[in-house]
């Protein structure tokens, strides 16, 4: 069973990586762009226990950090 919370939050992580280098790069709201893998690394880390919530935010942020511009 978390197995599958914890491969769920890695398929949202990668999908909100992909929107915020993509979709927000060209639109932004208010001349900002909103931090989307953040929002989704935060949420799922009051979820899943401390281990893996720091292995999904490190997963999370070298994403950004290799698809950002």
């Amino acid at each position: 069973m978390k197995l599958r919370r914890i491969g769920l939050a890695l398929v949202i992580v990668v999908i909100s990586v992909a929107l915020q280098t993509t979709l927000f790069a060209s639109i932004r709201p208010f001349g900002a762009a909103p931090a989307l893998v953040l929002l989704v690394v935060i949420a799922y880390a009051r979820h899943l226990p401390p281990d893996y919530a720091l292995g999904i935010g490190f997963f999370a942020g070298f994403l950004l950090d290799l698809l950002a511009d």
